[in-house]
């Protein structure tokens, strides 16, 4: 029989066909919630594809008017209606030394003349925070915003237009802001992640149509050069239109690159950051590609000679197309994750859960829990988190099985045996501390294969072993940590070896046991401890006489040392993290 809630799905059903067929179904309770949660990621997803789309058609529409003046009023009517705001007025700088300015050029929905031609000084106000800082900045209450050093002639045209909320966003040549797009209200409004990022985009955009218009005003005073810049123009246009139609048609960055080389002569190549841009280089040229303020990666070009205007202009709109996929790429990804990861807690922390609906959640991310598996439990360091991710996910399309993040760790689940299992550890990155359990089947065994892995790892960190992988069976005597029972015993055996000289110390505040743990595991050489100690060497003897009458004549024995040295290893794990928290 074919399962009513993915048939409500597949059909386009609403929140209220959900809460009907709930109360048709009193059992599935579990699949009403995740159904709801699939129509909001649906939702959610639809809202960004309908604004993207929007974003597009507009880009499109500006890239046809060739006037600038026309030009400029069209992209502030657009961003008015794009938001839905009272008023949009765009300026642009103008001016040099103490000159220098922005003034506004056009406005739309504005009730008096208070906007046009005013002259917008850097030096405060919210048009000088964003032409200061090129980025992004709104207030919900202009006028007694703390963030922004206020200015008379800002203040006066914010109060004639009645101006409250405002956001403004930079237009942006290169790394340099131009001007700035602005979007207000007549109330408190709060502007939200997305509307910033559709009004940066629309600046982006719009930079480019601006440059168009320019450069078609340059094209009608300059005759001379008509024929070879009209020529760059139309391959430009051509290569605009070629970044829409990858953009609404889910191409890829490598799409995006081979139609630019097409265009510019020398090596194109996007290099995706985590954080700083590459190093400058001789002959090499970078472009940011940037998703609101991240840096997303650079458009590297290398040529011996400095690129063409127009060529950077090519590779700018490039830049523009590569961040709209790599933050749509990056949205999917994040979605991908919070499922995983929501079905990966539920199996390792959710004992009272329905098997069925376990087993159910379970296949919708590609996982057979009737299939043994093992558990692998990874710990990058913060620096490496992204780059392991990566590299597990290639493990994951290798073996199968399912990856996710849980309790501060990368979890992978393989069908795969214990050895392949260490063996795929391997590729994930060095420094990566791992632990290794199972093979498992069921929530129950996979429960305590994934405990057996975390104390694996915390086991590894606690002997100073960070970067290695281990298995239960790998720990030697270690591995009786693992379990209640095996702390318990350990703590034991630790009080009748060595309990007695830690009392010693805590009583007459000496450190006989430092002195015999550096002793052992030099070895028993006693210049080495000396040197190690920072001591004489009469003095290590009369501290080893000592311990000898605390802990026995034997001690110096073969059998006797080894228990001595390891009840001194786990001494020394209890110290570093508590036995029973492993």
């Amino acid at each position: 029989m074919a399962n009513p809630w993915l048939q409500l799905l597949l059909s386009g059903g609403s929140p209220d066909d959900v809460a009907r067929l709930r109360d048709q179904l009193p059992e599935s309770a579990d699949d009403a919630a995740a159904a709801l949660q699939v129509l909001a990621q649906l939702g959610e997803r639809r809202q960004r594809a309908a604004e993207l789309a929007a974003v597009y058609e507009l880009a499109v529409r500006l890239t046809a008017v060739r006037e600038r003046d026309a030009l400029l009023q069209e992209i502030v009517t657009q961003g008015r209606r794009l938001l839905d705001v009272d008023v949009a007025y765009l300026a642009l700088r103008e001016g040099e030394g103490d000159e220098d300015a922005i003034v506004i050029k056009v406005a739309d929905g504005t009730v008096g003349p208070h906007l046009k031609g005013v002259r917008l000084s850097l030096a405060g106000g919210l048009a000088g925070q964003v032409m200061m800082t090129g980025e992004p900045f709104w207030t919900s209450d202009y006028l007694n915003e703390p963030g922004i050093t206020h200015i008379e002639s800002a203040d006066k045209v914010a109060t004639g237009e009645q101006l409250t909320s405002i956001l403004g966003v930079p237009l942006r040549r290169g790394a340099e802001a131009v001007g700035v797009l602005f979007a207000s209200m007549r109330e408190h409004r709060p502007f939200a992640p997305s509307e910033v990022s559709l009004l940066s985009s629309l600046a982006a955009h719009a930079v480019v149509a601006i440059d168009n218009a320019a450069l078609f005003e340059q094209l009608a005073a300059s005759n001379a050069q008509l024929r070879q810049t009209a020529e760059a123009v139309e391959r430009a246009a051509a290569h605009h239109d070629r970044l829409m139609e990858i953009a609404l048609h889910g191409g890829d960055i490598d799409d995006v690159v081979a139609s630019l080389a097409d265009l510019i002569d020398g090596p194109v190549r996007f290099i995706e950051v985590d954080g700083d841009a590459p190093a400058p280089q001789e002959g090499v040229h970078h472009v940011p590609v940037r998703g609101g303020a991240h840096l997303l990666g650079v458009l590297e070009l290398r040529s011996d000679a400095p690129p063409h205007e127009l060529d950077l202009r090519l590779l700018e709109r490039s830049a523009m197309t590569i961040a709209l996929i790599v933050s749509a790429e990056r949205a999917a990804t994040e979605s991908e994750w919070r499922t995983t990861d929501e079905v990966l807690a539920t199996l390792l922390q959710d004992r009272e859960v329905d098997p069925d609906v376990l087993h159910r959640r379970a296949r919708s991310v590609g996982l057979d829990l009737q299939h043994p598996h093992v558990v692998v439990v990874a710990t990058p360091p913060s620096e490496a988190l992204t780059a392991t991710l990566g590299a597990a996910r290639h493990v994951i399309a290798a073996t199968g099985g399912l990856l996710g993040r849980h309790r501060g760790s990368i979890v992978l689940l393989l069908p795969v045996d214990l050895a392949e299992a260490v063996k795929r550890c391997g590729e994930l990155r060095p420094q990566v501390t791992c632990g290794v359990a199972g093979p498992a089947t069921g929530q129950t065994s996979l429960i305590a294969a994934y405990e057996d892995a975390r104390r694996c790892v915390r086991v590894l960190e606690a002997l100073g072993r960070s970067g290695e992988t281990t298995t239960p069976g790998a720990l030697g005597p270690y591995r009786y940590l693992l379990s209640e029972a095996g702390r318990a015993d350990a703590a034991v055996f630790v009080e009748a070896q060595i309990g007695a000289l830690l009392a010693h110390d805590r009583d007459r505040g000496t450190d006989l046991t430092h002195t015999l743990a550096t002793f052992l595991a030099s070895g028993r050489q006693h210049a080495q401890s000396a040197r190690d100690l920072a001591i004489h060497s009469n003095t290590l003897y009369q501290r080893l006489d000592r311990i000898a009458q605390v802990v026995g004549e034997d001690w110096r024995t073969p059998e006797r040392s080894f228990d001595l040295q390891l009840a001194l290893q786990l001494h020394k794990l209890a110290q570093s993290t508590r036995l029973d928290e492993v």
